[in-house]
């Protein structure tokens, strides 16, 4: 299965800066992966394709969450799922 990661619009600001860092994450069963970050955005351009690999479509469920990068912090913002 090939995910195809295009954009984000209007995302939460989560810096001080009144912008993000946005970037994503997927989970399907054992995989994980992690998009790149797009630093100072609101509405990122990810433009990322991910091929994952599906046993049984049934009962698969794929699990995406966007988190905002913190460089100055040990943990990065939760923004959504």
């Amino acid at each position: 299965l090939n995910i195809v990661l295009i954009e984000g619009n209007n995302l939460l600001s989560m810096d001080d800066n009144g912008l993000s860092d946005p970037y994503v994450k997927f989970r399907l069963e054992n995989e994980r992966y992690k998009s790149k970050i797009i630093r100072r955005s609101l509405n990122p351009k990810f433009l990322e394709q991910f091929q994952l690999y599906i046993y049984d479509l049934n009962k698969t469920v794929l699990y995406l969450t966007v988190y905002d990068y913190d460089a100055s912090s040990n943990s990065d913002d939760f923004m959504g799922k």
